[in-house]
């Protein structure tokens, strides 16, 4: 009879990739602006808004990304707890 299963090496190191990712994402500085000629004010503070927006979006971003890491990591151990349990039950009707 087939095996059904999670290649629980596989499954780690995507999600140790992903985690990876992730973890550059926090290390990404915001660009260092240089003026060549005086600035206008007003677009001054309206590029420093969405500058700061981009880094908030940029936080959630990881947060979330961590949290479905977090989730995918369990499904994958629930998932060998199942392939387990299945396979037990298996190896029972067999006997």
């Amino acid at each position: 009879m087939g095996k059904i299963a999670i290649n629980q090496t596989v499954f780690r190191a995507v999600l140790s990739q992903a985690d990876s990712t992730r973890s550059t994402l926090e290390g990404i500085k915001p660009v260092k602006i240089t003026l060549q000629q005086p600035p206008d004010l007003k677009s001054m503070r309206e590029q420093l808004e969405i500058v700061g927006k981009l880094q908030n979006t940029l936080k959630l971003y990881s947060a979330l990304l961590d949290a479905d890491l977090r989730k995918l990591e369990q499904l994958g151990n629930e998932m060998v707890q199942q392939d387990d349990h299945i396979g037990q039950s298996f190896h029972r009707l067999e006997n």
